[in-house]
């Protein structure tokens, strides 16, 4: 099976790390989205975001059937369009995404963010 990076255990069970489903982030998608996300979400947001900077289409191996599913919803909602063949994303998903990754992965340890709902 092929590892895309996005199943990797990288946080010690004791504390908050880097790539962790926080309060903030679930806060962040309540007031952004209308409802909670999960940690397969926030996992799979990293990679729509790449996606979306470099080729603009989802790789079939890099997806597995869970995150087909997530991408269903995705769709419904009306944040996203196509994928294999290219993919189409609204303003107010991006903008979400880039909150959502910037609190998980660039500011989960700077104490000045955690809990700033801006």
């Amino acid at each position: 099976m092929l590892n895309n990076g996005r199943d990797l255990k990288i946080e010690d069970e004791k504390k908050i790390g880097r790539g962790m489903l926080t309060a903030d982030i679930v806060n962040a998608a309540k007031l952004m989205i209308g409802r909670p996300i999960t940690q397969k979400e926030l996992r799979l947001i990293v990679y729509v975001h790449y996606v979306m900077c470099n080729e603009r289409k989802i790789k079939p191996q890099c997806v597995n059937q869970e995150e087909r599913e997530i991408m269903r919803v995705w769709k419904n909602e009306g944040h996203i369009e196509g994928g294999m063949t290219g993919l189409s994303i609204t303003k107010q998903w991006w903008d979400f995404m880039s909150e959502v990754i910037f609190l998980g992965y660039v500011g989960f340890d700077n104490d000045e963010i955690n809990g700033d709902m801006r």
